[in-house]
């Protein structure tokens, strides 16, 4: 009897095999890519909120120079400024991050298996690099 034209089992576990690795190293890149976007988000936030508070910074410094008599109520003023600029920094940083999270969940949602391949992956992964 001649040879079968349909793969042997051990071809077809092979092959199934390294489907399961080519998606759990593509998955494993795009949750990478989506941490690093969020994390390059967050800086970037935080970048923009250093830049607003040295400004409103700056602008203290001349509105106390130019008005001695009112240095506490000035200073007072815009620390209050800063604060509430600081405040919304924090509080956009945080809604961006808690809208990637969305996405990722949403992500985990509709590919629960894609999800656990990526997660298996980068386990293995994290395991091969921390081995001594």
């Amino acid at each position: 009897m001649g040879r079968s034209n349909y793969p042997s089992a051990s071809e077809t576990l092979d092959k199934t095999r390294r489907a399961a690795a080519d998606m759990s190293e593509r998955m494993g890149e795009r949750i990478g890519s989506m941490a690093d976007e969020a994390a390059d988000s967050v800086k970037d936030m935080a970048y923009g909120a250093s830049e607003k508070v040295k400004r409103v910074a700056d602008d203290v410094a001349d509105r106390v120079k130019r008005s001695a008599g009112d240095v506490a109520e000035g200073t007072d003023r815009l620390m209050a400024n800063a604060s509430d600029l600081g405040n919304r920094g924090v509080d956009q940083a945080q809604s961006r991050a808690s809208q990637t999270l969305a996405d990722v969940e949403r992500f985990v949602a509709r590919n629960p298996v894609g999800a656990v391949v990526a997660a298996l992956g980068i386990g293995v992964v994290l395991g091969f690099m921390t081995r001594k």
